[in-house]
């Protein structure tokens, strides 16, 4: 299964959740943040009105992670690509990264190692195999 699965319905609010969230980070939402939640929500099957829902009432969802840690690393990677597509990564938004990333069950040098590849790579493409590389050395 992947993240857009129709599977669970709190797995995919609770991941669109985190993407609120770290787009509420340094306290303001571009016009790009935007478009990528609302395109998000699409992919994952919620409505404008829950996206409304989850932005102003977060308290009424359970959230609920995916057993899967492959799944668990895509939503991470989505949020990676979030908080740089404003083109600036702020403290504000690193240290939400980090939070969602505790809340993914993620290796927290791992986490470091990724959000510090997204700054270094902020206003160009990752080379390709970078990310991958990044996450081998933390493979079993």
């Amino acid at each position: 299964m992947t993240i857009f699965s129709k599977n669970d319905i709190n797995i995919r609010k609770s991941f669109l959740l985190m993407i609120i969230k770290l787009s509420d980070a340094d306290h303001r939402i571009d016009q790009n943040e935007a478009r990528f939640i609302h395109d998000l929500a699409s992919k994952l099957g919620l409505t404008e009105e829950d996206v409304t829902n989850i932005h102003d009432h977060p308290e009424e969802l359970r959230f609920t992670l995916p057993d899967n840690m492959l799944e668990r690393m895509q939503q991470f990677y989505h949020l990676l690509f979030l908080m740089g597509i404003d083109g600036k990564i702020t403290t504000e938004e690193r240290e939400m990264c980090r939070k969602l990333g505790f809340r993914l069950c993620l290796n927290p040098s791992l986490m470091d190692d990724l959000i510090n590849l997204m700054i270094d790579n902020l206003s160009k493409r990752i080379p390709e195999g970078e990310m991958l590389n990044a996450v081998k050395k933390y493979l079993n």
